[in-house]
């Protein structure tokens, strides 16, 4: 490296715990910065100039790291443009380039660099199409959502509209950074990130993913399998992902995916390529991309497509609970009464069973003559689906049917907590729906969720992207479960799944 970190990070640690807390900043370490960098390969002339972006620099150290690499590519112009708002970092990001300058004084490389104490999210037209590289950890901070705030972002966009595609205003400014990054390269640059691994799916991302495929090649991604590992000095236990984008080309057939369980990057390494169609995946007017961590995660989203239904040809719809626990309080009770109505909740499904009795202390239930203050589901065999799953739980997803015949009610209380899947048409046959319950608690349906989606959260447009088996097929298996006189478990399960 061109300057030593250690000591740095030990005069300014006061400084970048105040950076922390304003910014959800969270500067990267010497071996992330320099693994970043070596993401970095070119196709210039060696005697060109090299424009490197560090948006959101901190201490510069990804900067830095780039300079390195690409003095090692043998490149001697290099110019780098460091965004910072924290007026104290820029003196210390300074005098470190000062340093190298004087460190470089007697090679025969000339080394430029430009650092502006602005916020990088205010547009400047004249950053359009202009570098090579940006190379970026940036802040995870939630976009404001007051009207103020609102108000001026989108005059800013507005005023960029004519030179920038931007889609909308994004939910977190990681993704803000990465958008404006990607305009402000040129052709062929490249975007080498480390960010959330959210933005890869769910509704909130829709249109900066659409842009960010439209508009880019997905070269590379690289996975932490240990959550704690990578800012685990800040106490930051999400997933995260290094990826690297090359604008303006065409997507590669190959996608490299590589993993390693921390910032040891030579200790249990793993890289492999994968094909472009595995990974990127397009169902009305999204894109998603899957990250399988492990062949059983690649072989879920390849053997998934063996299926040629979805909800919306097969006429089924997925809605969320309509019962709000904390805004119904003075309707619900964990005594029961002679005509209470059963409130079902994320305690009461498990696998392919609905668990509520008017004899549990810990079951809730809807006051009498209530009915016409909530919103209630009238009593069928309907697929109920937990929405949330615990962070340490083996299963992603835990689907349940509701059995009439285990109800007195003709209508049943659902919590928000729960998605239930029904027919539009008509009600499921008990057998469809055991069928459709069984085939989202299989293996195969787990390991296809955890390779589309890193949260624990279970959202409507995610499993609208699943291929399901047809009625008959359903209703096959789920006629071959209710036989099996042993009851239920993950391997039965699997098996009669794969003999569809």
């Amino acid at each position: 490296m061109l300057t030593d970190y250690s000591e740095i990070r030990k005069i300014h640690k006061k400084k970048f715990s105040e950076q922390k807390r304003a910014w959800c900043q969270f500067f990267s370490d010497e071996a992330l910065a320099t693994f970043m960098a070596s993401f970095i390969k070119l196709n210039k002339e060696e005697n060109q100039t090299i424009r490197i972006l560090d948006a959101g620099a901190g201490d510069a150290i990804l900067a830095y790291a780039a300079v390195q690499r690409c003095l090692d590519l043998g490149y001697k112009n290099i110019e780098v443009c460091l965004y910072e708002i924290d007026k104290d970092l820029i003196k210390l990001i300074d005098s470190n380039f000062k340093f190298i300058l004087k460190k470089l004084s007697k090679a025969k490389t000339r080394l430029k660099y430009h650092i502006f104490n602005k916020d990088f999210l205010n547009f400047d037209p004249q950053q359009i199409n202009s570098f090579d590289i940006a190379i970026i950890n940036p802040p995870f901070k939630k976009t404001r959502s007051s009207k103020q705030d609102t108000v001026a972002q989108n005059e800013v966009l507005q005023s960029c509209e004519q030179k920038i595609n931007k889609t909308s205003l994004y939910t977190n400014h990681y993704v803000d950074f990465m958008s404006l990054c990607l305009d402000y390269l040129n052709h062929s640059g490249q975007l080498i990130s480390i960010t959330p691994r959210s933005f890869t799916s769910g509704a909130y991302f829709k249109n900066f993913r659409n842009k960010l495929l439209k508009e880019s090649n997905l070269e590379a991604m690289h996975l932490f399998s240990s959550r704690k590992s990578i800012f685990k000095s800040n106490s930051i236990y999400q997933e995260n992902i290094i990826c690297k984008f090359i604008k303006g080309v065409k997507q590669n057939s190959l996608i490299s995916l590589s993993c390693s369980a921390d910032m040891d990057f030579n200790k249990s390494f793993t890289q492999k390529k994968l094909p472009n169609k595995l990974l990127i995946k397009s169902f009305v007017n999204d894109n998603f991309i899957f990250i399988p961590e492990n062949n059983a995660q690649a072989k879920a989203i390849k053997e998934l497509q063996k299926f040629e239904d979805g909800f919306d040809n097969l006429a089924l719809s997925i809605n969320t609970g309509p019962v709000v626990p904390f805004r119904a309080k003075g309707l619900l009770s964990k005594v029961k009464h002679k005509n209470s109505i059963p409130l079902l909740g994320l305690n009461n499904v498990e696998m392919l069973a609905v668990n509520w009795s008017e004899y549990n202390k810990n079951d809730w239930a809807i006051l009498p003559n209530t009915q016409e203050k909530l919103k209630l589901v009238k009593k069928s065999s309907i697929v109920l689906l937990r929405r949330f799953a615990p962070k340490d739980s083996p299963k992603r997803i835990i689907a349940a049917v509701i059995n009439p015949e285990d109800f007195n009610s003709d209508f049943l209380g659902i919590e928000n907590h729960l998605n239930l899947i029904s027919k539009n048409d008509r009600e499921f046959t008990k057998y469809q729906a055991y069928g459709l319950a069984a085939f989202l608690n299989s293996s195969l349906v787990d390991n296809y969720f955890r390779a589309l989606s890193g949260s624990t959260q279970i959202n409507k447009n995610e499993l609208l992207t699943l291929r399901l088996p047809s009625l008959k097929q359903l209703s096959q298996l789920g006629k071959k479960l209710l036989k099996k006189d042993e009851g239920f478990n993950q391997n039965i399960i699997d098996e009669f799944l794969g003999c569809l």
